[in-house]
């Protein structure tokens, strides 16, 4: 025995977990976090973890960020989802409105990432990063709503306005 074979030895169990951890991933797909449409379109999130490799039929969601109050939405998975990009029943209205459009009602789940990856859970978080290119191909349709916070939108110009008029009274500028 050499000094050499208690290192090589380490190196092939080290190889051998490393293996064994792939084959292990492998073995396990990767399960993506849908929101049942109709569920959320009745303002109840019930959320379901399928298989992405599995022909799910689901829609992904892109929309603007936004800044709201934060709101936290039990999504039945272990984990609570907080959200501060868009207002709850703006997306249940956007999931009522999907049930009736006749292109996405037979389609059943919906991926939005404020309710579906789990900020809270740093591996969880991380592998659904890596998966979202492939959570985006595996969509049947990709929904774009850059104004899913549109009342914000509203509210934070109306403010500005407010403001921009007080301040011009307050130093006696002509509003002309």
């Amino acid at each position: 025995m050499t000094k050499d074979e208690p290192l090589e030895q380490l190196f092939q169990e080290l190889s051998c977990d490393t293996t064994q951890q792939q084959q292990q991933q492998q073995q396990k797909p990767f399960q993506v976090v849908l929101v049942d449409i109709k569920k959320a379109a009745s303002k109840t999130i019930h959320c379901v973890e399928k298989p992405l490799a599995d022909d799910t039929a689901f829609v992904a969601l892109s929309y603007r960020w936004g800044e709201l109050r934060e709101q936290s939405v039990n999504t039945n998975l272990g984990y609570l989802a907080t959200i501060t990009s868009f207002k709850l029943r703006h997306f249940y209205k956007l999931c009522k409105m999907m049930t009736r459009e006749p292109d996405l009602k037979s389609i059943d789940y919906v991926w939005v990432d404020a309710i579906c990856v789990d900020q809270n859970n740093y591996e969880r978080r991380k592998a659904t990063i890596h998966q979202m290119s492939t959570i985006y191909e595996k969509a049947k349709y990709i929904l774009a709503v850059p104004d899913l916070h549109l009342q914000h939108l509203i509210n934070v110009s109306q403010a500005n306005n407010e403001i921009q008029q007080h301040l011009k009274v307050s130093i006696g500028i002509s509003m002309t």
